[in-house]
């Protein structure tokens, strides 16, 4: 062994004795509950759009519009290309999100489907995206479960890089013939949204997604 190899070692046992962990290279006392950090995300509402003339559901009453996504920002990459979000915990429960779900994530033009998981990530097969939250402020990371990585999460997504945007949206309900889109009227209101983005991201059919 090296000096290098020798140094990390010992840091690593010296955290283990003080933190009891050295997975996730904290800190600060595990024992302690972390403060997690405020929400900063722009949250994305549906469309006030009926689904026919006689259709008075939505048109009629209390507007009572639903979070369909939310935007916020990259904040860093990590050495194994995991993508820190500004995203809060908190921000994905206030979207239905939970342990399990499936969600989707737009970075420069390109989209994923992302699995809400946590370590040891048995909720995403390998080589899927997952999203999970870091242990010190609970801010959603992004990554792709697998033991040989042949291309870093942020290169997947044209080399995400810091203060670029991210979107996160509900994963499209699959229909009966297995074609994926909720309705006419979501597609409508996915198209609106894409235009109220000042044409940044486009929600539509054709938009790029991540193998």
């Amino acid at each position: 062994t090296n000096q290098e190899e020798r140094y990390k070692a010992l840091k690593s046992l010296i955290c283990w004795l003080e933190f009891g962990t050295f997975i996730t290279g904290r800190q600060r006392d595990g024992t302690i509950p972390s403060n997690p950090m405020p929400s900063t995300a722009r949250f994305l509402k549906e469309a006030n759009i009926a689904k026919s003339p006689s259709d008075t559901r939505i048109t009629n009453g209390p507007k009572m519009r639903r979070d369909i996504g939310a935007e916020g920002t990259v904040l860093g990459i990590k050495s194994t290309g995991g993508i820190l979000t500004s995203f809060a915990r908190d921000d994905l429960f206030r979207l239905g999100i939970k342990l399990g779900s499936k969600f989707e994530v737009s970075i420069n033009f390109k989209t994923a489907l992302v699995t809400f998981d946590r370590y040891p990530f048995v909720r995403t097969r390998d080589g899927e995206w997952f999203a999970t939250t870091e242990p010190e402020n609970e801010l959603v990371m992004l990554g792709i479960r697998s033991h040989f990585l042949h291309q870093r999460p942020a290169d997947k997504f044209g080399r995400a890089r810091s203060n670029d945007s991210v979107i996160i949206r509900l994963a499209p309900i699959q229909s009966r013939d297995g074609s994926g889109l909720r309705s006419g009227v979501v597609k409508s209101q996915l198209a609106a949204l894409g235009e109220k983005l000042s044409g940044k991201f486009r929600f539509s059919p054709v938009a790029a997604k991540i193998n």
